[in-house]
């Protein structure tokens, strides 16, 4: 899918960095269950303000990843820059993301939640 990289680098904070089979950034939010993978050498600075292709899953918050370890976030992975109309935005994203509060994340209802805006 493609989405539009609107946000502030100072809204996510880099927790790992992997380089086998290629390079890998791991970006968690700062206050949503939300963690960021670029891949293919792909930083920050060079996504923002960018559309990038991306698919969009979950993660089970494995330590060195995220903040809320064992909790499941909402994953976007980045592949590279792409050209074309985005069908989302990063930042709608992020503000639909769970926030830490609940004790389970629903996994099919938070990513229709978070694509859709609405509960199912």
């Amino acid at each position: 899918m493609l989405v539009k990289f609107d946000i502030r680098k100072k809204e996510f904070e880099l927790t790992n960095l992997s380089r086998k089979p290629d390079v890998r950034r791991y970006y968690v939010h700062k206050s949503k269950r939300f963690l960021l993978v670029l891949r293919n050498g792909l930083d920050l600075p060079d996504a923002r303000g960018r559309v990038v292709d991306a698919n969009i899953g979950w993660d089970r918050g494995e330590a060195g990843y995220v903040r809320e370890v064992g909790r499941r976030h909402i994953k976007l992975t980045v592949y590279s820059l792409a050209e074309g109309n985005p069908e989302y935005s990063l930042s709608l994203l992020v503000i639909r993301a769970p926030v830490g509060k609940r004790k389970r994340l629903d996994v099919k209802e938070s990513l229709w939640y978070t694509l859709e805006g609405k509960r199912r």
